[in-house]
């Protein structure tokens, strides 16, 4: 097992609803790729907060024919939400949209994790993409973690 790449960074709000692609090159021959990463923290903890988010999107969306809203409790607790994509040298592999903020994506010829192509290790540059799709928290420290496996 070799670490191709490893990287820990923050994201800010700024970087909400946007993607942001991150290189790495495989070099040697592989049998399987994990890649594991998480982000914290997944909630944002302040109730009020909160609310006045709820408020805002709820007035934004309904436009004229918002009125306080009673139900806003149902959305709580507010959630960051950030996955990722893979793009091998040759083609896209698939993509993990799922909620949990700690993952371990498995690709190799023989399985994939579940929204990813099984697909040979190729030789070259490989793009995993973040998609932060939601990031309501001042920030989220983000780790990624890439390893190669030869079985």
């Amino acid at each position: 097992m070799a670490v191709i790449f490893e990287k820990d960074f923050i994201l800010t709000p700024e970087n909400e609803k946007t993607n942001v692609p991150l290189d790495f090159f495989v070099n040697e021959e592989f049998s399987k790729l994990e890649i594991f990463y998480s982000y914290y923290p997944k909630n944002l903890e302040d109730r009020e907060k909160s609310l006045v988010l709820i408020d805002e999107n709820i007035r934004r969306d309904a436009g004229e024919n918002y009125s306080d809203y009673t139900e806003r409790e149902e959305y709580l607790p507010l959630k960051n939400h950030i996955t990722i994509s893979l793009d091998s040298p040759l083609d896209y592999v698939g993509a993990a949209h799922r909620h949990g903020n700690n993952q371990h994506v498995i690709i190799s010829e023989d399985f994939s994790s579940v929204g990813f192509e099984k697909t040979k290790i190729e030789k070259g540059k490989w793009v995993l993409t973040l998609n932060v799709h939601a990031l309501i928290t001042e920030k989220a420290d983000f780790s990624v973690k890439i390893e190669g496996v030869t079985e």
